[in-house]
Formats: structure tokens, C-alpha cells, sequence
């Protein structure tokens, strides 16, 4: 597996029916810095490398503990919220602020997807895309 962009990850993860182990080591590569293994995953996905050592991916496409793991590292002092309806299966926002104490749509990103998990995950990687295009910009 290569390191994917941030653009197609997220693609992918909006275009989830459900997440995955596959998605989750995806995920893993390219926002921790682990490494993918040399051999094929097929009979053990999720299986990233780390400081060296073989290891799990957490299952921040299934778990939402496990994206708000991620987001505290990726996004440290961001909030979120995080739910369902009757019109989004799963519906997300991320903050760079506290909500109530800033304008609509100022350093808010939002997203859907068929589970919460899948929306929370598919917003932070919207954060992090827009972190990225900001510093390359500048």
C-alpha cells in the first residue's frame, strides 16, 4: 500500500458503505506516519508498521472512540460534534473554535456518511486537507 492523498482518502471514506480494516490501515499511513508492511495484507488487514514494530490500526472507521482518539492528536483543542437523523445516517462537524463562540461556517467543516464514524473521520480529514492546501499556500 502507498501513501494515499488526503483527497482520495477522503473520497473514499465518503463513498464508505462501511468501514473496514483496509480503510482503517489506509487511514493509518497516511495521518500517523506508520508504515504499510512489504507483504501483501490480505490475510491480515489492518496490519500496519510503527516505531518498527507490526501493529493494529485503530478502527477509527468503525469506532467512534477511535476517531476522537485521532482527532484529539491530529486536531488538539478542536471540538466536534457528531450524531444521526432522519437525514443523514451519520452527519459530523469539526471546529477550530469553540462553535458558540464564532460565526457559522468560520473553521467548520462538515461532513455525512452512511455511519456517524464514517462522517466523523470524513470531516477530520476534511480539516486536515484544508490545514494542508493553508500551509502550501503560504
Amino acid at each position: 500500500m502507498t501513501r494515499p492523498s488526503l483527497h482520495s482518502l477522503l473520497e473514499r471514506v465518503r463513498s464508505a458503505e462501511k468501514g473496514s480494516r483496509e480503510l482503517d490501515a489506509e487511514i493509518a499511513v497516511a495521518l500517523t506516519g506508520a508504515e504499510a508492511p512489504l507483504y501483501p495484507q490480505a490475510h491480515h488487514p489492518g496490519v500496519v508498521i510503527r516505531d518498527g514494530k507490526i501493529c493494529f490500526s485503530p478502527p477509527v472507521s468503525t469506532s467512534l472512540d477511535a476517531v476522537v482518539s485521532l482527532i484529539e492528536k491530529e486536531l488538539p483543542g478542536w471540538f466536534y460534534r457528531v450524531g444521526h437523523s432522519t437525514l443523514h445516517l451519520g452527519w459530523a462537524n469539526v471546529y477550530r473554535e469553540h462553535p458558540n463562540n464564532t460565526q457559522p461556517g468560520d473553521g467548520e467543516f462538515f461532513s455525512d456518511g452512511r455511519t456517524p464514524s464514517l462522517a466523523l473521520l470524513a470531516a477530520l480529514l476534511s480539516a486536515k486537507l484544508s490545514m494542508e492546501e493553508d500551509n502550501a499556500e503560504a
